[in-house]
């Protein structure tokens, strides 16, 4: 197998994990994911991109330090509870609540 083709399937494998991961999420919280599939297929990818890099789903949408990245900043981020419940989503739209309006 070629290093193209193994990074493909690393990235897979990571999305694969990300998505059960994050549906895992809703039911626990009682939330959904963002509905407009093109931003859930991009976070996605986000999410599977940082755990083939960093070993772990950090949040695409925060700052990550190479060689020092923060577990609070893990999917889903420690953030996300609270900005779910203030704002109706998580700052990088991944999580809504379920009474949340899209748009």
């Amino acid at each position: 197998m070629k290093s193209e083709e193994r990074d493909l399937e690393k990235l897979r494998a990571a999305e694969i994990f990300v998505r059960a991961v994050s549906l895992g999420f809703t039911v626990q919280e009682n939330c959904t994911l963002n509905p407009d599939l093109k931003s859930l297929g991009k976070i996605y990818a986000g999410l599977a991109k940082n755990t083939v890099k960093y070993g772990k789903p950090y949040c695409p949408c925060r700052v990550i330090i190479p060689g020092e990245p923060n577990k609070d900043n893990i999917c889903p981020c420690k953030k996300a509870k609270d900005e779910i419940l203030e704002r109706g989503n998580c700052m990088c739209r991944l999580f809504f609540a379920k009474e949340t309006k899209y748009g």
